[in-house]
């Protein structure tokens, strides 16, 4: 594959997957090692919900080949739970167990919640502080509509942080914006969310709109889990990426 091109899932412990892409007879705990004998990346959705110990990192990376690569959320306590406030000791917290991946971690999504208004002030304190903590690219997924104006761009292009261009079926807003060097993409589902499947069509016109940021990398993750929905479309995309 391509390796300008990122591909895989929004994570792997799916029962969704079993017989459409896991064998019915593998473990659970085998899942990781068996996706990432077929897949190069993956995105971790888990620590949005949990702040795992680093140990748990250390053995996810243990577990899959020198070249896999891995993006994580960032955990909610930032962003749904203090509307992009930092501590000390949440940055402590968070930052050193997700380093447990070392540099199998290429990205940190911030995904913001739908409520939360753009404020520039508090979006470039948030990002000059957490990138004390860490040499990691972050990138941004906004759903608010406040959010998706020159202003928040400008304020992530100083930082290098991508826009995330997303896609939820409608039910928030989406745009194709360059500002960073590499692009983020997160494909929900194009009807309804987390459980329904891209065409063709489709996922040529989303390659075609990444094309058009000129980013250097491109990390494309598809979310639409439900079904096995995400495998297939992962599957479809890596072929009109080689």
């Amino acid at each position: 594959m391509n390796e300008k091109w990122h591909v895989g899932t929004s994570g792997w412990n799916y029962d969704d997957f079993n017989g459409i892409f896991y064998p019915e007879s593998l473990s659970s705990r085998d899942r990781l090692e068996f996706y990432s004998q077929k897949f190069n990346i993956v995105e971790i959705n888990s620590s949005f919900y949990r702040i795992f110990k680093k140990d748990i990192w250390t053995g996810w990376a243990k577990k899959t080949p020198a070249d896999f690569k891995f993006t994580a959320k960032i955990n909610r306590q930032f962003t749904h739970r203090g509307g992009l406030k930092e501590s000390d000791d949440l940055s402590l917290w968070f930052f050193s167990s997700i380093s447990g991946l070392s540099d199998k971690l290429k990205v940190i999504l911030i995904q913001l919640p739908p409520k939360l208004k753009f404020d520039g002030d508090t979006l470039e304190n948030f990002l000059k502080t957490v990138k004390k903590y860490t040499d990691k690219k972050f990138a941004l997924e906004a759903r608010n509509p406040t959010w998706f104006q020159k202003d928040t761009y400008k304020i992530l292009c100083k930082y290098n942080v991508a826009f995330c261009l997303a896609n939820t079926g409608g039910k928030y807003p989406e745009e194709a914006v360059a500002t960073a060097d590499f692009t983020y993409t997160r494909l929900h589902g194009p009807g309804e969310i987390y459980s329904s499947i891209y065409t063709r069509e489709q996922l040529e016109n989303y390659k075609k709109k990444i094309e058009t940021l000129n980013g250097k990398e491109n990390y494309i993750f598809f979310d639409n889990t439900a079904y096995g929905y995400a495998v297939k479309n992962c599957i479809q995309f890596r072929k009109l990426s080689d």
